[in-house]
């Protein structure tokens, strides 16, 4: 009978133990869990989760982060009050649970299913593409979406994995980009107003709100020690893109992209260059994989029809794994 401790700080064992799981990524680490505050304008409880086994050996975790469904400022306090149901709180993960013991990933999903039943409240969470299927028996009330990934295998050596991206779109941008004087470097943490300044023509755009220096440099602080870095893109010493990555365990996770418009004009590619440069230096630090990020193996839309077919232009192996609501 499997069992559930849950935490509301993690051992001192929590991220040594992912090391020892090929599923150990960044998404599972306290730090992450810790990071997300950060991250979103709402009050958020990290909640540290050890399946174990009746001798009391753990055989799984999951690190989930929970916060309340709805901000309760002035113009909804009234109506929250009058509505029990909208209090629920949301439970959310990606990339879990890391399971140490497969023989008992079925017991794992029950046990999940449960808590979370249990709570009533709003899911959302992800399977690990290296651990697919590993919820596929979460039952009703739960709705389970097909979802993909391309990973890069940086075991590989360079040449065939430059080999195996697109020859007419892929490589052809990554050697003009070159050509008309982009070039790259690892970012530190005195670039991260850099860094921000292009996020924020991204962000007005999308109608988010701008991120301030000191959230940008608090994640930095928070996820170092996880292996967050990035990389950025300049042509005649001004940025024109970035992207920060993590590297938890040798597999390459990106985040927050960012691009000045800059680039649309001279028919210059950053986006593309930096990502080569990220598996050069992934396939130099003997990484495992670099992951492109969720798509929807089945486009609904023109969009999400391109941006499918960029990610499959990079030559990665697309996998699928399951998003997990309520």
């Amino acid at each position: 009978m499997i069992s559930i401790e849950i935490l509301k700080e993690p051992d001192s064992n929590w991220n040594n133990r992912l090391f020892e799981s090929p599923a150990g990524t960044v998404h599972n680490t306290k730090n992450y869990a810790l990071s997300i505050n950060t991250q979103i304008d709402l009050p958020v409880e990290p909640a540290f989760l050890l399946f174990k086994d009746n001798k009391g050996n753990i055989i799984a975790q999951l690190a989930i982060t929970t916060y309340p469904r709805f901000h309760k400022k002035k113009y909804t306090k009234n109506i929250l009050n009058m509505m029990p149901v909208l209090k629920k709180k949301v439970y959310r993960w990606s990339y879990g649970p890391v399971i140490f013991n497969p023989d008992f990933t079925d017991e794992v999903c029950e046990r999940l299913q449960d808590f979370l039943i249990s709570k009533n409240c709003r899911v959302s969470g992800s399977e690990n593409p290296l651990l697919p299927n590993s919820l596929k028996n979460m039952r009703n009330p739960f709705k389970l979406t097909n979802w993909a990934t391309y990973l890069i295998d940086l075991s590989e050596d360079k040449k065939a994995i430059w080999n195996k991206m697109d020859k007419h779109s892929v490589r052809k941008n990554i050697e003009r980009t070159e050509n008309r004087g982009v070039y790259v470097r690892q970012i530190q943490r005195s670039d991260l107003e850099l860094y921000r300044k292009l996020r924020i023509e991204k962000d007005l755009k999308l109608g988010y709100d701008v991120l301030a220096l000191s959230t940008v440099q608090k994640t930095w602080d928070t996820l170092k020690e996880v292996g967050w870095t990035g990389f950025m893109a300049f042509k005649e010493d001004e940025p024109v893109g970035a992207i920060m990555i993590t590297t938890f365990n040798g597999y390459i996770n990106e985040w927050g992209i960012a691009r000045a418009d800059y680039h649309f004009i001279p028919k210059i590619y950053p986006q593309d260059l930096l990502k080569w440069k990220i598996i050069e230096w992934g396939t130099e630090k003997n990484f495992r994989f670099y992951d492109l990020t969720g798509i929807r193996p089945t486009p609904i839309n023109k969009k999400e029809e391109g941006i499918l077919q960029y990610k499959k232009k990079w030559g990665g192996k697309m996998i699928n794994y399951n998003l997990i609501n309520l």
